[in-house]
């Protein structure tokens, strides 16, 4: 099953202990997943596609007549025709200033398509795919290479959905096709060792003695998801609450250490717990 990961890259300068953990005193760079619609591109799951109109969260610009999808059950993968429009899917992720983002995506030279272009984009809501940064890639021949490429956000960028596009240039100007599969993106953002506010999100007590926290809500929603991740990534604890006041008392025994807890998968808080 293709997967997308969450990351924690720790970066240790001072060291201090925290109840039972010996960690660093400066910060922590969380990498989180954005949902990428169909970046397996398992759906259709029915036969060849070469139009991206049947492919669901994928689409071009005009339509394709040799860009798709392709494969059986369990290993559809992408294809792109050079003469063809670029791809893109646009993601329901909003972006904040300063945030970096990272795509990683496997390509390969299907036949005369040599060099594929990634593109991370914002869409204000208008339409217009405006560009964050971009890349051409050299693809080998018969070789599945892991592209990886960063991106960070403007100002100018703030409040806009994030999105990404693919295109692809054949060796010689004719015709050529360059494949793709296991399309991931996430966000980084910087986490210090003091407690900090996100969104209108405050998180007491920090530390906490036993693992219980409440977490105080600029609104009161009919429903917030809480996770807490360990700071090698993993999901320890995922619940949904229906509050009825703007405080969600979280009773749950997490062991000492550093966790991420993120709520409605947009703000995300440090948490110690001694």
């Amino acid at each position: 099953m293709k997967k997308q990961l969450h990351k924690l890259i720790i970066h240790l300068t001072k060291i201090a202990t925290v109840g039972c953990v010996t960690l660093g005193a400066t910060f922590l760079n969380a990498q989180t997943p954005i949902t990428v619609t169909n970046g397996d591109f398992e759906l259709p799951n029915t036969t060849k596609q070469q139009n991206w109109s049947n492919v669901p969260g994928w689409n071009s610009d005009t339509a394709a007549s040799d860009s798709g999808v392709e494969g059986s059950a369990g290993s559809w993968t992408a294809f792109i025709m050079n003469s063809d429009p670029s791809v893109y899917n646009l993601t329901d992720h909003n972006i904040s200033d300063g945030e970096e983002f990272q795509i990683n995506v496997n390509v390969w030279d299907i036949w005369n398509g040599p060099k594929f272009i990634v593109t991370l984009y914002y869409d204000n809501g208008n339409g217009v795919r405006t560009v964050l940064g971009t890349q051409t890639f050299d693809i080998a021949p018969s070789t599945t290479v892991p592209v990886s490429f960063s991106a960070t956000a403007t100002a100018s960028s703030a409040g806009s959905k994030l999105g990404i596009e693919f295109d692809n240039l054949s060796g010689d100007g004719g015709a050529g096709w360059t494949g793709f599969d296991d399309v991931t993106l996430t966000v980084s953002s910087t986490l210090g060792n003091k407690d900090f506010k996100t969104d209108g999100l405050s998180l007491y007590p920090n530390p906490s003695k036993d693992g219980y926290f409440n977490i105080s809500l600029k609104t009161i929603d009919t429903s917030v998801n809480i996770k807490a991740y360990t700071i090698l990534g993993k999901e320890v604890f995922n619940k949904n609450f229906a509050p009825t006041s703007k405080i969600v008392e979280v009773k749950h025994n997490l062991k000492a250490g550093i966790y991420l807890i993120k709520v409605n998968d947009s703000s995300t808080s440090k948490l110690i717990v001694k």
